[in-house]
């Protein structure tokens, strides 16, 4: 019986080492740079029907995740001028939380104040799930409260449209 021996010069293994190293050290400043990530946005045009996408780099926080950060950057409205902000100005994210693939988001109260240049609470309400679903697939349902009270109860409240 032979022998199978397996010989390889050194240049036949050095260059496939150096790919690996490369691609260990890319992988490493990669996972520990991470600094934030390119998000999309939806906002409604004032001018015609329809919404316009931005494209945002949403920096990385220590004190909040992925997610908070994402609608704290889009309760800042839109950057491109005729675009109506999502919700009215000064609304707060006053928590946010998701369990199993449902996210709960509690807005303050001044999401309801209506100054003419934000959509209507429903058409708001869609957009700002565009917006969710579009750039988190992991979530499924939204739930929407307003100081601690369901959207559903606060349009019964303030007389909004559903």
């Amino acid at each position: 019986m032979k022998k199978l021996s397996l010989s390889f010069e050194p240049k036949q293994i050095i260059l496939p080492i150096l790919i690996f190293l490369t691609l260990i050290v890319s992988l490493f400043f990669y996972l520990f740079s991470y600094r934030g990530s390119h998000r999309t946005f939806f906002f409604e045009r004032i001018d015609s029907k329809g919404t316009y996408i931005e494209k945002r780099f949403v920096p990385k926080s220590p004190h909040s995740d992925k997610i908070t950060g994402f609608i704290e950057e889009l309760l800042l409205g839109p950057q491109t001028p005729r675009l109506k902000p999502v919700f009215s100005r000064g609304t707060k994210l006053i928590s946010c939380f998701t369990r199993k693939k449902t996210l709960y988001v509690n807005f303050s109260r001044d999401l309801l104040k209506s100054d003419g240049e934000v959509s209507d609470f429903t058409v708001a309400e869609q957009i700002f799930k565009e917006n969710i679903f579009k750039n988190f697939r992991n979530i499924d349902i939204i739930e929407i409260y307003i100081d601690g009270i369901h959207s559903y109860e606060n349009a019964n409240l303030f007389n909004i449209k559903k």
